[in-house]
């Protein structure tokens, strides 16, 4: 077996584009609306509903940011390493998963105004996947005149 035999490698990074960026974002968003009294140094107080989350936050900010530039790592190379339909089924998960908890953060400011994260995470996600199909079109062009 062959690796990477499929799709180029920048092919698979557009694909994994979107789920990457909206890790990114809820992360971020995570800290940000962390209340008073965690940044006063209460870190118990933290608010955040996945328990892995809600156990690095309680540590530090730091350990919470580690953890998601991790994260962030294996939602990337998972990207890169799975074949077609995988790494769009992972890159999916990835996507939805982030967008609700971003959109978790954002409503309390506007429910309407939180639902234009899913608005940005369909259009980045329709166009970063139509960007990879054309490049992958574009190599398997290239690659198959080379061979004939």
């Amino acid at each position: 077996m062959k690796p990477f035999r499929g799709r180029p490698l920048r092919s698979r990074a557009w694909i994994v584009f979107p789920a990457v960026v909206l890790t990114a974002l809820d992360g971020l968003l995570t800290l940000y609306r962390q209340p008073l009294a965690y940044w006063a140094g209460e870190f118990s107080a933290s608010h955040e509903y996945s328990p892995l989350g809600h156990f690095f936050l309680a540590l530090h900010p730091a350990a919470f940011a580690g953890m998601m530039l991790f994260w962030t790592l294996v939602v990337f190379l998972g990207g890169l390493l799975l074949e077609d339909p995988w790494g769009r089924i992972w890159a999916l998960m990835i996507v939805i998963g982030h967008t609700t908890g971003s959109f978790d953060w954002l409503q309390s400011f506007n429910y309407f105004g939180g639902l234009t994260v899913f608005l940005a995470a369909a259009a980045m996600t329709v166009f970063s996947w139509r960007k990879a199909d054309r490049l992958a079109d574009r190599h398997r062009s290239l690659v198959g005149s080379y061979w004939r």
